[in-house]
């Protein structure tokens, strides 16, 4: 058996944990071993057993530690992470995620609200170099890829990265990366990437609804607009008629409808189907079409106007408010949802579209997955718990 390279890092108190990287002749594994402020020794915990190919370590502030550990397996790489707590036992790992390709170095890097920034450099096998960086949360979810390989590459001049390392510095991300000798090309080179690393979206970070979205995630109301990569919001995106009743659904808490259900005729297999149908026997909505009470056209997006209409019903808005202002808006006049969009006014929700004289409120304009967050949120502070 051959001990590689043994790290240590703080665990509080005066008290460390080491991390052993041991290969026998058929397999190798990380193992910790607690060591008091003394230099007593403790139990020695084996918690990850692979074909290890690499791995780092960081101390978190509560005391434990996190690993992240790439290793090779019958078909490709993988990584896994893993949180020690200072007596080296096992608080939580990570499901192996495939990498697909050989990997060439690993580094770990805690971000705010306990998520951990992971970046892997490997080789695949058509030769290709890459680096990517993943973004794990508190409880070791993967909850998306925070720089993909192509915007990595698209950065960097050197294309056959062969070892990389990542910090975290005033909420930017800096990836320090070495680089193939016999490419040609610089052998070490340093990329930042600015983000306020504020939330659980990477996407938004600079938005004016940033706040709201990652108010709206830490509700459970939202997990982003794409199942493969739980980090994004697309807050630009404009809300479909189907979105929102999830969003409406869940921010409301509206009951589900009664098994068997099938309001619209124009929904069946949509995700959102369920949702749909919960808002139409809470008499949220009763489709699209006056004409035809069977569709509820769940691929259009919703309009300022319509959003209104939709907030009121799903909060009992008029229930809470009265309006003064029956119309303080300009541009609204005669439109089927103008009282429920004073109603929005009346109790701060919205002001608006236009500061002008008179205000806006542009009842035909689409809303954005930003705009959406602010909506509901003010509409939830509006009504009090």
């Amino acid at each position: 058996m051959v001990e590689v390279p043994t790290s240590v890092v703080p665990t509080g108190n005066d008290n460390y944990l080491a991390i052993g990287f041991f290969n026998a002749e058929k397999t190798s594994w990380l193992s910790s071993m607690p060591i008091s402020d003394t230099g007593a020794l403790g139990t020695t915990r084996k918690f990850y057993e692979a074909a290890i190919t690499g791995y780092d370590i960081i101390p978190l502030p509560d005391g434990s530690v996190a690993v992240a550990a790439t290793s090779f397996g019958a078909v490709s790489n993988s990584l896994t992470g893993t949180k020690l707590v200072a007596d080296g036992s096992v608080v939580w790992q990570s499901a192996p995620l495939q990498i697909d390709a050989s990997t060439t170095g690993v580094s770990i890097e805690e971000l705010r609200g306990g998520r951990l920034a992971v970046v892997v450099s490997s080789i695949d096998p058509t030769d290709n170099y890459n680096t990517e960086v993943f973004n794990f949360d508190a409880a070791g979810n993967l909850i998306g890829v925070l720089i993909t390989a192509d915007e990595y590459r698209a950065l960097l001049t050197a294309t056959e990265v062969v070892a990389s390392g990542v910090s975290s510095i005033d909420g930017s991300l800096f990836i320090a990366t070495t680089t193939n000798p016999e490419a040609g090309a610089d052998a070490f080179a340093v990329t930042k990437f600015v983000g306020d690393e504020s939330g659980r979206f990477v996407d938004d970070d600079g938005n004016t609804h940033e706040t709201n979205i990652e108010r709206l995630a830490a509700a459970g109301i939202t997990g982003g607009c794409d199942p493969a990569n739980l980090a994004r919001y697309c807050p630009n995106d404009d809300v479909t008629r189907a979105q929102m009743a999830t969003f409406l659904a869940t921010a409301a808490e509206i009951p589900p409808a009664a098994p068997g259900t099938d309001a619209f005729t124009d929904d069946d297999g949509n995700i959102h189907e369920a949702n749909i149908n919960a808002l139409a026997a809470a008499g949220v909505t009763l489709g699209c079409d006056p004409t035809d009470l069977t569709r509820y056209c769940p691929g259009d997006d919703v309009t300022r106007g319509q959003m209104a209409t939709f907030l009121v019903r799903a909060f009992d808005l008029d229930d809470v408010s009265t309006p003064t202002n029956t119309d303080p808006f300009a541009d609204d006049d005669g439109s089927v949802h103008e009282a429920n969009i004073a109603i929005l006014f009346d109790a701060g929700i919205t002001l608006g579209c236009d500061a002008s004289k008179p205000p806006l409120f542009c009842p035909a304009d689409p809303v954005s997955r930003a705009q959406m967050a602010s909506f509901i949120i003010r509409t939830i502070d509006s009504i009090g718990p």
